[in-house]
């Protein structure tokens, strides 16, 4: 026993090694400042997580049940079967409907979240059943203030021939409200982005929070005499994942809805645009999904994973039904400098490198 209690404060650290040097039991190790583990909160596993990748593609939670999380387990199947009940649901309406496309939104909704579900719970059966209840770094992203960020965006989409973008992105955020304006420049194309919103609710943990928005967009491309005008409402929220499976705390569900249109006009002449006011000449309505899970890998460096299905995106989805990935990286240094880093991938993809500075 004696071993055991220095093997743990060794862990802990010289003051505490040397507290349970002196003490005979667990009971007095206790007494002198020693912490155990709940015995609800499992450590992590190894075979636990391998468990979870491989039979557990099948069943998910079985990860969870291996090292001793029953709750767990039992959330993580639960979510998976809702996740086959989804996807299940939008064969059958497609079915039924004869693929009708005036189902095309409801049926969207559906995969979409029956893929997130499917996908998430198992991902997230091997990640909690391999590092335990240890939380990740608390997220550290700026909730006031302003950043401006600079960078070089490269697009391969088969079907265009932008290539090469310089993108100019600025963010005030005042807390309850933010505007995000964007500038992004090619030759032959241009874009500008207004989006505005407001934080309807915001938790103890101000990452926990709700927001409405607006997103307005102006693109043209002088090649072709084209131009088009958008605009698109969303609802968004994020919220830390471990309240609800606390081996995920601190690893937070980001999610955004939009309703939207395009509306597109077009020039009497190429290497010319239409004002801004011109007609239309049709109109294109949207529906935007955007799921995925943000995290601090460490103190000053966040990842963001994303599934996004948006058909405004200048770069080609894998298909309809399975949208876009995109991950992106951020780090702090040197205070308020920030190196970013994004990569989308579809039938096309795209490489973003920046650098954020807080205003």
């Amino acid at each position: 026993m004696r071993t055991l209690l220095l093997v743990l404060a060794l862990a802990l650290g010289p003051g505490a090694a040397h507290a349970i040097d002196e003490a005979d039991t667990i009971e007095d190790a206790i007494e002198q400042g020693y912490t155990p583990r709940p015995a609800d909160q499992p450590a992590g596993s190894l075979l636990g997580g391998v468990i979870g990748l491989a039979p557990g593609f099948l069943v998910h939670g079985l990860g969870h049940f291996y090292v001793g999380d029953r709750a767990g387990g039992v959330k993580l199947l639960v979510a998976e079967l809702a996740g086959i009940a989804l996807l299940v649901g939008d064969v059958l309406i497609g079915a039924a409907t004869n693929e009708s496309g005036a189902w095309g939104a409801p049926r969207q909704v559906l995969r979409h979240a029956g893929i997130v579900l499917f996908v998430g719970s198992w991902a997230a059966d091997v990640i909690g059943a391999f590092k335990g209840y240890e939380s990740f770094e608390q997220d550290t992203t700026r909730q006031r203030g302003g950043d401006f960020s600079l960078g070089y965006r490269y697009t391969f989409d088969p079907l265009t021939p932008f290539r090469h973008h310089l993108v100019m992105r600025l963010a005030l955020d005042g807390g309850w409200i933010y505007a995000r304006p964007l500038v992004d420049l090619a030759d032959g194309l241009r874009r500008y982005e207004m989006d505005l919103g407001t934080r309807l609710f915001r938790g103890d943990d101000p990452q926990n929070q709700f927001a409405v928005g607006a997103r307005l967009q102006r693109r043209e491309l002088a090649a072709y005499g084209a131009a088009t005008r958008g605009v698109m409402g969303y609802a968004a929220v994020k919220t830390d994942l471990g309240q609800a499976l606390p081996s995920l705390r601190y690893l937070y569900l980001v999610s955004r809805v939009g309703v939207g249109g395009d509306w597109y006009s077009f020039d009497d002449s190429v290497d010319s645009t239409p004002g801004i006011l011109d007609d239309a000449a049709f109109v294109d309505r949207y529906l935007l999904l955007e799921t995925g899970v943000s995290l601090n890998s460490g103190p000053r460096t966040r990842l963001e994973v994303l599934f996004v299905q948006d058909p405004t995106r200048d770069i080609p989805a894998f298909g309809d039904d399975l949208g876009l990935v995109q991950a992106g990286l951020t780090h702090q240094y040197l205070g308020d400098l920030n190196i970013e880093f994004t990569l989308t991938a579809g039938q096309g993809w795209g490489v973003w490198l920046g650098l954020g500075y807080g205003l």
